[in-house]
């Protein structure tokens, strides 16, 4: 599930979640995983913006799976401990599109 909301005309924040539910394969499961990442976009100008990102808000980034045959046993857990801050300038080269890219006509 993902969102934005629009602070201001020049302002963004956006949320993206994620949940991946408990599964039963034929060798065993595979655990739950939830993701939460935050961003956060301001426009300075028409080709100048810049953007800041916190992946994995919850800290639950991870990935447990369990073996349960009568050949193989195996507990395997994988943990990603901390969160990464992006941040960036995306900056635009060249000018404003042309109003033709605008109006194309598809029933031609």
């Amino acid at each position: 599930m993902e969102g934005d909301y629009n602070i201001t005309p020049d302002d963004t924040f956006q949320t993206a979640l994620w949940h991946t539910s408990r599964r039963l394969t034929p060798q065993g499961t595979v655990g739950s995983a939830n993701y939460l990442n935050m961003g956060f976009r301001h426009r300075i100008d028409a080709g100048t913006t810049i953007v800041a990102t916190i992946s994995d808000v919850l800290s639950r980034q991870g990935y447990h799976r369990v073996i349960d045959t009568p050949g193989l046993d195996d507990n395997y857990l994988r943990l990603q401990w901390g969160r990464i801050v992006y941040v960036g300038i995306v900056y635009g080269f060249g000018g404003p599109l042309s109003k033709k890219a605008d109006e194309l006509n598809y029933e031609q």
